[in-house]
């Protein structure tokens, strides 16, 4: 019998990733199907609503692949979108 040893960091990458790709899925999910009315020019139109999160599916994607620059690249992501979205009403 293996019995394996408890790792904090190995059981906080599982939690992190299986939260960013529910997530993920869900937003994409919805922001294609939100606006599409029964039809599939109605889907097609609501394409480019995706593309946000057609993005962050490329990130989760490679957070699976390489670790390090996955998670890099989506705390990069985070702070950008935090910083634009914080800075693009103020100029108004």
């Amino acid at each position: 019998m293996v019995t394996r040893k408890f790792s904090l960091g190995r059981n906080l990458r599982y939690v992190a990733r299986t939260i960013l790709s529910v997530v993920t899925v869900f937003w994409l999910g919805f922001a294609l199907l939100s606006g599409t009315e029964k039809d599939f020019e109605g889907l097609l139109a609501n394409l480019p609503n995706t593309l946000p999160w057609l993005g962050l599916l490329a990130v989760l994607y490679m957070a699976f692949r390489r670790e390090m620059l996955g998670g890099a690249l989506a705390s990069a992501v985070g702070l950008a979108s935090v910083f634009f979205f914080t800075t693009v009403h103020l100029r108004r």
